[in-house]
């Protein structure tokens, strides 16, 4: 299957994707705080290192982190077409 080039969606498309990037952006983000808490929340307590919590954080952050990219270049991609 081959992948779509960005320059190829239509703007309305774009901005579509613009905010189903961005509230999964978001999702990810609080997923990723409310992990980081619970971990340290059980640190504090003197529970045992949660290590399924740790590796759901890592993976939220990466998964973010790749959202966030995708988003930049959906953000590039508007303003080199509003600049027109």
């Amino acid at each position: 299957m081959e992948k779509e080039k960005i320059e190829e969606f239509s703007l309305e498309r774009l901005i579509k994707r613009k905010k189903l990037v961005l509230a999964v952006l978001v999702l990810l983000i609080l997923a990723f705080i409310l992990n980081g808490a619970l971990v340290i929340y059980d640190l504090i307590a003197g529970n045992a290192f949660s290590v399924h919590l740790f590796v759901s954080a890592i993976v939220c952050f990466g998964f973010a982190f790749l959202m966030y990219s995708g988003l930049r270049n959906i953000n590039k991609e508007l303003t080199k077409r509003n600049n027109r």
